[in-house]
């Protein structure tokens, strides 16, 4: 969290997904590039596992990767699996890790094309994460009136002002977000504390 500095972002999507092509996460990035041209400083944490051996996997993630480059959000695109820390050492995203990611989001997206079931659904339930999702059939017999839906011929931008007329209703996640940015130790220091000793430092 403090090296990927999680708790700056105003706005939080997390897909716990296999990286595959049925999941479908070109929408995923091409959505949090129609957020950031809406000036929402907006991340995209995918947590789920590839096989670096496996060819098809490699492929996607060099492609997803190139995706993110061409549209300027590499930077705010965070693959865990494989992830490198400064120190060399190599994230294991295991169920402490993503849901702690799941508990500093402001939603779980989910675009995919077919599954078989919809898990991270019910897992967002628990903690109340609140969820955006294609309207597949696992997905819609879970959620029913309960989440934010979207159809996979919708565009990004279509999709993105879904995402921000479904949020914003929610004073709690709006509350919660406004506690992180504001009220954390981290970002008084860095937002209040550290100014004024520069300035006396000046002085």
């Amino acid at each position: 969290v403090d090296e990927l500095e999680l708790l700056k972002p105003d706005f939080i999507m997390v897909q716990p997904s296999r990286l595959h092509p049925r999941k479908n996460m070109e929408l995923s990035i091409r959505v949090l590039k129609a957020l950031k041209d809406r000036g929402i400083n907006a991340k995209l944490l995918i947590t789920g596992a590839h096989d670096p051996h496996e060819t098809r996997d490699r492929e996607y993630r060099e492609n997803l990767l190139a995706l993110s480059r061409s549209l300027g959000v590499d930077k705010d695109v965070v693959f865990l699996a494989g992830y490198r820390f400064s120190d060399g050492d190599v994230l294991t995203p295991d169920r402490i890790v993503v849901r702690d990611l799941f508990l500093i989001s402001d939603i779980l997206f989910m675009p995919s094309y077919h599954e078989g079931f919809g898990i991270p659904l019910l897992e967002s339930g628990l903690i109340k994460l609140p969820v955006v999702c294609s309207t597949i059939p696992p997905f819609k017999e879970i959620g029913r009136n309960k989440v934010c839906f979207f159809d996979l011929d919708d565009s990004p931008d279509e999709i993105a002002d879904k995402i921000i007329s479904f949020t914003s209703k929610m004073k709690t996640q709006r509350l919660f977000r406004e506690v992180i940015k504001n009220y954390t130790w981290d970002n008084i220091y860095e937002n209040r504390i550290l100014p004024l000793l520069e300035t006396v430092i000046r002085k």
